[in-house]
């Protein structure tokens, strides 16, 4: 029943408060050699807010755009609208993005750059909110088809009143390294990010192992642990071995079922746990598998 469950989940997805409605660069063509901007406009539903560039609070999670590396593009730092200040009961108060937000991305087509065909992709990344709760996080993707053309090919203004207000504002993009440059110090650095990385994983499992201990200690499980070996005894008709075989397989159950909502939520993204909560089918299944439960325990369904 939770896998089945767990298929629902997935096929509907989580609910979408926002979704990039535009992707562009200012040009027909972008110049080898020279710098453009680049547009990504996204809606906000009505109804709904997201956490602007820059939150009132570092611990929230900020509206940002990311482009994905690209061979013959370099990217610079990108331009946000202010953010608004709106105060909520539930929330406090917040600088917020409502509507449509449009950030401006600053890019240089590099020295060695090939003319032709070029895809820009990437993802913005921001958390919605309505005057009460706020939801998971939302990343969806942009991608900008256009081309590079020699540096004194002629171009045309691609939907000017879009980047209305950059002509004269400094496009500052990351410095690029040399043509021919060594990449000692970066490859120098690979091997000490990857222990880093390793050492986090490493950590996150150190805590999720003890924060699992501390659950099955506290007064609300406690009690229940003996129960169930208890249980598992005499359904075993006290046997050892049968016990240990009834154990390992309710155990295994339990990784299974936990497993499978940890794939989903953290490998797919697909919903949240706490955001089920707020879907009245679910909250209908979990009263109904309480009410099963109950009577099976109880005799009532025997």
């Amino acid at each position: 029943m939770v896998f089945a469950l767990c298929g629902l989940c997935v096929a509907a997805g989580p609910p979408k408060h926002g979704e990039i409605t535009k992707a562009v660069v200012n040009s027909s063509g972008l110049r080898v050699g020279q710098k453009a901007w680049a547009a990504v406009v996204v809606e906000i539903q009505g109804g709904y807010h997201a956490q602007s560039h820059t939150p009132l609070d570092e611990n929230f999670i900020k509206f940002e755009v990311k482009p994905d590396e690209n061979a013959s593009v370099t990217f610079g730092e990108a331009k946000y609208p202010p953010g608004e200040i709106e105060d909520y009961p539930a929330l406090g108060k917040l600088s917020v993005y409502q509507g449509r937000v449009v950030v401006h991305v600053p890019l240089e087509v590099k020295a060695g750059a090939k003319p032709g065909p070029v895809e820009i992709t990437g993802k913005v990344r921001f958390q919605a909110c309505d005057d009460k709760v706020c939801y998971p996080p939302e990343t969806p993707k942009f991608s900008i088809k256009t081309e590079i053309v020699a540096a004194d090919a002629p171009v045309k203004p691609n939907e000017p009143d879009l980047f209305k207000g950059l002509e004269k504002a400094s496009v500052d993009v990351a410095p690029q390294a040399p043509t021919g440059a060594p990449a000692v110090a970066t490859t120098a650095a690979a091997p000490a990010r990857v222990d880093a990385s390793i050492g986090m994983v490493a950590w996150q499992f150190l805590i999720a192992f003890l924060a699992g201990i501390v659950f099955n200690v506290m007064p609300c499980v406690l009690p229940v642990l003996p129960l169930k070996a208890v249980g598992f005894y005499n359904a075993a008709q006290h046997s050892r071995a049968k016990s240990l075989a009834f154990g390992a397989t309710f155990s295994a159950g339990l990784i299974a079922t936990f497993a499978a909502f940890g794939v989903l939520i953290f490998g797919f993204q697909r919903f949240s746990w706490g955001q089920l909560f707020t879907y009245t089918w679910f909250q209908a299944f979990i009263v109904v598998a309480l009410l099963g439960l109950a009577g099976a325990r109880s005799g009532c369904l025997r």
